[in-house]
C-alpha cells in the first residue's frame, strides 16, 4: 500500500478497533452525548406522552441485550492472520431506578444493577466476565446518578467515585438504548428524531397509537466505527432496524428494539456487519423507599458517552500491540526498512504504531535510524508514518528532527516527508511552524513540490486545528497561505497555493477563494471549488451549487464532488435538477452526479428528482441507468 493510503487506514483501523470493544461494552463508540432530539416534521396531534416522577419511588427493570459486530481491520492480502474484529455480546441484569428528586422538567434517577442473569461480554476476544462471580463484582453494588428528562431523554450520568469503567460503560448503553423522544408527541403522531442508535449517529422515525409507540432507524449519519467518512466513502448495504416502545402511566413499561446493519467500503468488500438486540421491561414500580445517601458521585458525563479509562485502554494497546518489543521494533526496521515493506506489512504496521504510542520515547530511535546514511528514501517515508500516526509530542519533535536535517535540505524526499504532517491528528505550533519553514524554504529556492506539499500539510494542520475547537490558529495558519496565494506570481501557482486549501475547515477560506469563483481562468475557478471542500457554511455550499453550474466540465466535477460531504436543501436539489433539465450536465458527470444523489436520495424526495433524470435521459449510460433505477425502485 502506498504511504499516504497507510497512515489513512491507521487512523480508521485503530477507531475500529477501540469502537469493536466499546460495542462489545454495549457503548457508542462516540464522544458525543446524546442530547434532545430535533423534531424534524409532525402531523396532527393525537395523544402527547411524557415522563412522570414521584420522589421515594423505585422503578424495577429487566434490561437485557446481545449483538454482533464484525469490522475490518486489515485489508485481505496484508499478510495478516485475521482481517476482522468481532466482538459478541449476551448480557441480561435486573435494574433498580430510584427517584431521588422532581424538577419540573425531569427527574434525577439513582441506578443501580441488582442482578446478574446473564453474563457473556466479548472484548476483542477477550472475555470481560469469565465467571458470573467477576460479572457481579464489577456491577452489582455500585451507582450511578441519571437526570432524564419529562421528554424521555436522558441528559447526563454521573458515577459513583471509584466505579470501574466496564460498569460506567454498562450504565451509559442501557441509558442510551432506553432513551425515547417523546416531546413531539405533543403535536402529531408521528415525528422524526435525531437519536444514537447502536452503531453510531442516526435518524428515528415515530409512529404514534395511543400508549404504543414504534420507531424505525431511517438511516446513520455516521457510524462509531469509522473516523470521519463522507458519505459516497462508506456503502450501507443493509439497515433493518425498529423498536416497539409502551408508555404507560407516566414511566417507559416496555422498549425492544432489534438491528442488522451492513457497511461496505469503497472496494465492496464488508467494512461493518452488525446485529444488535435490546429489551428493556418494567417488572414493579415500589414506593416509600428513599434513594441511597451518603454517595460520593464524579462529575457528570454526558448520557451515552462511553468512559474510556486508563485499565480499559491499556487492555486494548496491549492487545494492539501483541508481544512487539522495542527492541524487536528496531530490529525489523534496521532488516526491512530500507525496503519499505515490512512483513505481514499492514499488521505490523498496526502492532508499531501501538507499541510507539505506549512507548513514546522510541520516536527518539527513530528519527536517528530514519537519519542514518545508509537510511533508504524508502525506510524514512515508513518511519515518518509511524511518527505521524503516533502523532504524540515526542513523535512530532523526532519528525522535525527528520524534516530540519541538513541532510535531506536539497533532497526531492523532504517534500513527501512534509506531506506526513497531514496526517496528524493534533499538529503543535512548533511543527506548524516547522512547516512554514519548509514552505518557504521551497518558495525562496524554487522547489515547487516542497512549497506545494508544505502548503497543502499547512492547510492540513488548519483543519485539524479547527476540529479540535483552536479557531484562531486555524484562521491564522489559513491567512498565511491567503498571502500567498496572493502575491504568487503566477496564475498556474495561484492555483496550486489556492487548491490546497482543500484540506482546511476555517471560515476564512471563503473571504480568499471567493474571488476566484468569478475568474476568467477555468483553472482559478476549480483550484476555489477545491479550497471550499471542507468549509462548511451555507456561503461555501451556495458557492458550490454556482460553480457546479459553470461551464468547464472540470469545474463541475470538482463542485459536485465538494458537495458530497454536506447535506443538502430541497431548494439546492431543485436548482441541481434545472441544471440537469437546462443540458449544463454532460454525461461526463453522470457518475458524479449519482453518487451525489444516492448519498441523500433516501432522505429528500428532491434528490430522486435528479435521479429520474438520470435514469430517463436518452444519453445516459446503460451502467448508470440500471443503478438509478435500482434507487428509485429501492426507495419506492
Amino acid at each position: 500500500m502506498s504511504s499516504p493510503f497507510a497512515q489513512r487506514f491507521l487512523r480508521r483501523r485503530r477507531s475500529i478497533a477501540v469502537a469493536a470493544a466499546l460495542l462489545a461494552l454495549g457503548v457508542p463508540a462516540a464522544r458525543h452525548a446524546m442530547r434532545a432530539a430535533e423534531p424534524v416534521y409532525v402531523t396532527p396531534r393525537v395523544h402527547a406522552l411524557s415522563l412522570r416522577f414521584e420522589p421515594g419511588s423505585v422503578l424495577h427493570y429487566h434490561v437485557a441485550w446481545s449483538g454482533e459486530q464484525r469490522g475490518r481491520l486489515f485489508a485481505a492480502g496484508v499478510g495478516a492472520t485475521e482481517t476482522h474484529t468481532s466482538s459478541a455480546t449476551d448480557m441480561a441484569l435486573d435494574m433498580a431506578l430510584f427517584v431521588e428528586s422532581v424538577e419540573e422538567d425531569g427527574a434525577t434517577l439513582v441506578l443501580s444493577f441488582t442482578d446478574v442473569l446473564r453474563h457473556r461480554l466479548d472484548v476483542l476476544g477477550t472475555e470481560a466476565f469469565p465467571a458470573r462471580e467477576h460479572a457481579t463484582t464489577a456491577l452489582m453494588g455500585r451507582h450511578a446518578r441519571v437526570r432524564v428528562g419529562t421528554d424521555g431523554v436522558s441528559r447526563d450520568v454521573a458515577f459513583e467515585a471509584g466505579a470501574p469503567d466496564v460498569f460506567m460503560n454498562l450504565v451509559q448503553w442501557v441509558v442510551a438504548q432506553s432513551s425515547v423522544s417523546l416531546g413531539p408527541s405533543a403535536t402529531g403522531t408521528s415525528w422524526e428524531a435525531n437519536e444514537r442508535g447502536p452503531f453510531g449517529a442516526s435518524v428515528v422515525r415515530y409512529a404514534q397509537d395511543e400508549q404504543d409507540l414504534t420507531r424505525e432507524r431511517v438511516r446513520y449519519s455516521s457510524f462509531d466505527a469509522f473516523s470521519n467518512p463522507g458519505p459516497a466513502s462508506l456503502r450501507v448495504r443493509e439497515l433493518r432496524g425498529g423498536s416497539s416502545i409502551r408508555v404507560h402511566g407516566g414511566a417507559i413499561e416496555r422498549v425492544e428494539s432489534e438491528e442488522r446493519v451492513r457497511v461496505d467500503g469503497p472496494d465492496g468488500a464488508s467494512e461493518l456487519d452488525g446485529r444488535a438486540r435490546f429489551e428493556l421491561r418494567l417488572v414493579r414500580v415500589d414506593r416509600g423507599e428513599a434513594a441511597p445517601a451518603g454517595i460520593a458521585f464524579d462529575a457528570p458525563h454526558p448520557a451515552g458517552e462511553p468512559i474510556v479509562g486508563a485499565d480499559t485502554l491499556r487492555e486494548l494497546l496491549a492487545q494492539r500491540v501483541d508481544g512487539l518489543t522495542r527492541e524487536r521494533l528496531l530490529s525489523d526496521l534496521a532488516q526491512f526498512g530500507n525496503g519499505g515493506v515490512m512483513p505481514a506489512h499492514t499488521r505490523w504496521l498496526w502492532r508499531a504504531t501501538g507499541l510507539l504510542e505506549r512507548e513514546p520515547t522510541i520516536a527518539r530511535d527513530l528519527a536517528k535510524l530514519a537519519l542514518e546514511p545508509g537510511a533508504t528514501d524508502k525506510a524514512r517515508v515508513l518511519i515518518m508514518d509511524l511518527l505521524a500516526s503516533a502523532g504524540h509530542e515526542e513523535a512530532q519533535a523526532a519528525m522535525r528532527a527528520v524534516l530540519a536535517s541538513p541532510a535531506l535540505a536539497r533532497s526531492p524526499l523532504r517534500a513527501p516527508l512534509v506531506q506526513r504532517v497531514s496526517f496528524l491528528e493534533a499538529p503543535t505550533s512548533e511543527t506548524a511552524d516547522a512547516v512554514w519553514d519548509a514552505f518557504q524554504d521551497g518558495q525562496r529556492q524554487g522547489y515547487a513540490d516542497l512549497a506545494y506539499a508544505s502548503a497543502h500539510a499547512l492547510a492540513a494542520a488548519s483543519g485539524a486545528a479547527s476540529a479540535n475547537g483552536d479557531a484562531a490558529t486555524a484562521n491564522a495558519l489559513v491567512a498565511r497561505l491567503g498571502r500567498e496565494i496572493a502575491s504568487a506570481e503566477t496564475p498556474e501557482a495561484r492555483a496550486a497555493l489556492l487548491g490546497s486549501l482543500t484540506n482546511a475547515r476555517s471560515p476564512e477560506v471563503l473571504a480568499i477563494a471567493e474571488p476566484y469563483t468569478a475568474s476568467e481562468d477555468a483553472a482559478l475557478r476549480e483550484a476555489s471549488a477545491e479550497a471550499l471542500r471542507r468549509v462548511d457554511t451555507p456561503e461555501a455550499k451556495d458557492l458550490l451549487i454556482t460553480l457546479a453550474r459553470d461551464t468547464a466540465v472540470e469545474v463541475q466535477s470538482t463542485a459536485l464532488a465538494a458537495l458530497r460531504d454536506r447535506t443538502l436543501t430541497a431548494t439546492d436539489w431543485r436548482d441541481l435538477a434545472a441544471a440537469m433539465s437546462e443540458g449544463r450536465f454532460g454525461s461526463a458527470l453522470d457518475g458524479t452526479l449519482l453518487t451525489l444523489a444516492t448519498s441523500q436520495a433516501q432522505a429528500l424526495p428532491e434528490a430522486l428528482e435528479l435521479v429520474a433524470q438520470l435514469a430517463a435521459r436518452p444519453g445516459t449510460s446503460a451502467a448508470i441507468r440500471a443503478r438509478a433505477r435500482a434507487i428509485l425502485a429501492a426507495v419506492g
